[in-house]
């Protein structure tokens, strides 16, 4: 029978050419570099899916970046109910957000739950990867690896010797966060004091009694200025283009990335409304005004600076961490009458941050900015982010990618580019394949992983359907090319080899419909059918994912539910308009031939 929805202009199945898939790829081996949430749950895919899975990791422990890039009491700003994956659920209601340290372990669990550490070889790090010769009669080479033993003494520099082992499929998986972006701000080799990037940094008692200026306005800078802003002598936080801010808790209890509805805007919505972002459009205003009664600003949630230019939703990667704010907002709120409406929004504090713009030029102590202040500083820590560099791929993949932001930090450097189709595979080379390499502007990158591990399977197996359309999940603002809306990226992957659910499949389960319609795009979502299909997830989201929904309470529900139906009701006149149009010859009906349901695999 057909896995498509009888609606065939609406998301996420509008994009499908229909029957056509895209051809297999006869692979028998795989070679996964990277130990971290993404390789793992690669392995565990491509392992259950029949291939033969050897995993390369650099480090001597699995975790990847949440070990190596881990500091202080960190935690992770997504819930458990979005990062876990979906074969070993995080049951964890009463602290929604786990410590980096929780999460590692909780990464361990998982190898140990599926038997994966036989796969891992850890301490060994991938000097290059080159294509093989094809063989005779037209087969594809492979891949042949180049390894070295990591030494524990220069971690991650590789000792020496060197080994090869042939594959032949390569999948990418160290990670967005591998190689720090340093910013070229004149004269930083003359500064007197320390200059670190926040991939070294590790715990705040550096701060004490210093006078720090930390460069970014991302999770991490937000991270790392409260801890300074709670020991040093004076803080500086330099703002560049600016953030968005909504904090991830607080919201009557629940997480904010499961304050979302799937149904009417990353399905069942009319191509054209979604083409015109018009859910975005609307409620952009909608939220910016319940911004501004609640908090007295409307540029983020309680944010009285930093302000990002489009406040709109489907721009920007929200900024989650959001407890330097009241330090922040201190010196701004002094100067204005709205602290005497919004007293109480922010907690009292005793010190606060001051607000710089980017960094001009370093001399000694002295850091001067570009609106020509001037401030001594004794720390200055660069939560800059990084950039993305594939050093061992053949031939070099790099391009001159100047920084679109300007300023003191472009050119932003050698980047290199991540491959067209989902940013998982180049169609030109299939077998090779990057997972994890896509930022949410509300999500988590662990789902996505899987996500991508499942996509990439059915494509070695030809299960992906061919789209005649371009993907239209990519963030507006184009701050990163790889910047995605979570749910639109996850619909879109999903429809193409048939796990994308239609109503009339959920209809069985009234308490998965729910949890589908009025809830996020949670992975188990997306094994309730199609070829990775599992019966387990029918249980987790009758429940584990049914609860956020239950615990909103029935007021907010019916907001989601009454938004849901204005918006359903909107695709559903472009739908009539669209088939009088058809009708009478204004424009080509657009339709999509009845594929075959795929074979189920668990």
């Amino acid at each position: 029978g057909s896995r498509l929805p009888p609606m065939s202009s609406a998301t996420p199945w509008s994009r499908l050419s229909g029957s056509e898939t895209l051809p297999a790829e006869q692979v028998r081996s795989v070679c996964i570099i990277g130990a971290g949430s993404s390789g793992l749950v690669s392995a565990k895919h491509l392992r259950d899916a029949g291939y033969q899975v050897t995993v390369l990791e650099k480090s001597p422990t699995l975790g990847g970046a949440f070990v190596s890039k881990a500091y202080d009491d960190s935690h992770l700003v997504s819930s458990c109910y979005l990062t876990a994956f979906s074969d070993l659920r995080i049951l964890s209601p009463a602290k929604p957000h786990l410590s980096l340290r929780e999460y590692t372990d909780y990464l361990s669990r998982y190898a140990d739950e599926f038997d994966l550490s036989p796969l891992i070889r850890l301490s060994t790090t991938v000097v290059r990867v080159e294509r093989r010769a094809a063989a005779e009669g037209g087969e594809a080479g492979g891949y042949v690896i180049h390894t070295s033993p990591t030494r524990p003494d220069a971690y991650p520099a590789a000792a020496a010797s060197e080994a090869t082992i042939h594959f032949d499929a390569v999948c990418v998986c160290c990670g967005l966060h591998e190689t720090p972006f340093v910013p070229a701000i004149p004269g930083a080799d003359s500064f007197s004091g320390v200059l670190l990037h926040s991939a070294d940094y590790k715990d705040a008692a550096m701060f004490e009694g210093k006078r720090v200026l930390v460069v970014g306005c991302g999770e991490s800078a937000m991270d790392i200025v409260y801890r300074a802003v709670l020991r040093a002598a004076s803080t500086s936080l330099s703002i560049k283009t600016g953030f968005l801010a909504v904090p991830h808790d607080g919201w009557g209890g629940l997480p904010l990335d499961t304050l979302i509805c799937n149904m009417c805007e990353h399905s069942y919505e009319h191509r054209w409304c979604h083409d015109a972002h018009l859910k975005w459009r609307l409620t952009s205003y909608v939220i910016r005004f319940m911004f501004l009664l609640m908090t007295g600003t409307s540029v983020g949630y309680s944010q009285w600076v930093g302000r990002v230019k489009n406040v709109k939703r489907g721009h920007h990667i929200l900024c989650k961490s959001t407890k330097a704010l009241p330090y922040l907002n201190k010196p701004h709120k002094r100067n204005s009458w709205r602290r005497f409406v919004w007293w109480w929004v922010d907690p009292p504090v005793d010190a606060e941050i001051t607000s710089r713009p980017a960094p001009a030029r370093i001399d000694g102590p002295t850091v001067t900015f570009v609106d020509g202040t001037r401030a001594d500083f004794d720390v200055v820590l660069l939560a800059t982010g990084y950039t993305q560099r594939f050093p061992f791929l053949h031939p070099p993949r790099t391009t001159h990618a100047p920084d679109p932001r300007g300023g003191a930090t472009a050119p932003r450097g050698i980047e290199d580019p991540l491959p067209s189709d989902h940013f998982v595979v180049d169609p030109a080379e299939p077998r090779l394949a990057f997972i994890g390499f896509v930022r949410p502007n509300v999500g988590a990158i662990p789902p996505m992983a899987e996500m991508q591990s499942m996509w990439w399977i059915a494509r070695l197996r030809g299960q992906v359907t061919a789209h005649r359309d371009p993907p239209s999940y990519g963030l507006l603002g184009r701050k990163l090319a790889y910047g995605v809306d979570y749910g639109n990226y996850m619909h879109q992957l999903a429809a193409e080899f048939g796990a994308a659910p239609a109503v009339s499949q959920l209809a069985r389960r009234p308490r998965v419909l729910l949890a589908y319609c009025l809830g996020q795009a949670y992975i188990s979502f997306f094994r309730l059918v199609g070829p990775f299909a599992h019966d387990k997830a029918w249980e987790v989201s009758a429940t584990e994912l049914f609860a956020p929904v239950r615990q909103r309470g029935l007021g907010t529900n019916l907001i989601f539910l009454v938004t849901m139906l204005a918006f359903g009701c909107v695709s559903l006149a472009a739908l009539a308009l669209e088939t009088l149009t058809n009708a009478v010859g204004l424009t080509e009906p657009h339709t999509i031939a009845p594929q075959q349901d795929k074979p189920k695999r668990a």
